[in-house]
Parts: structure tokens; sequence; C-alpha cells
């Protein structure tokens, strides 16, 4: 799988959006601040830029939460 890292100015949803469009990306992959996917509906209202690439792209959005912490991996 190809893939590419980019930095862009601008709002970031539609940013994102109008580079994917332009380079004919078969998929975004974006990060989110919240643990797991419920607070979807809390990130609808509040701006979240993975929700609104997902519900305004042609292509695929993957979604990808933020990560538990776990003290106990500390070293």
């Amino acid at each position: 799988m190809q893939w590419t890292f980019v930095t862009l100015a601008g709002e970031p949803a539609r940013s994102l959006g109008r580079y994917a469009a332009g380079i004919n990306a078969s998929m975004i992959v974006v990060g989110t601040k919240e643990h797991g996917l419920g607070p979807r509906f809390e990130g609808l209202v509040t701006g979240s830029v993975a929700l609104h690439l997902a519900h305004r792209q042609n292509c695929p959005v993957l979604m990808v939460p933020l990560g538990r912490h776990d003290p106990s991996r500390d070293q």
C-alpha cells in the first residue's frame, strides 16, 4: 500500500478533502481525539475533522481512535 504524508494549510477537513479529491485518493486515514469511536455524535456537534470527512467524502475514511495509555508498560 502506498501512502503519503502531507502538510496542508487552511480548515483541516476541507483542506484534506480537497487534497484527497485532487489526487483521487482511494482512502483517507485520520486520527480521532477520543478513546474508541463511541462519542461520535459529540464530535459531530463540536466539529470533528474525522467525522466531517467521513460524511462528505466519496472515498472511504478510516478513523483511528486514540489509544489507551497503560502505565504498567512504562519503563
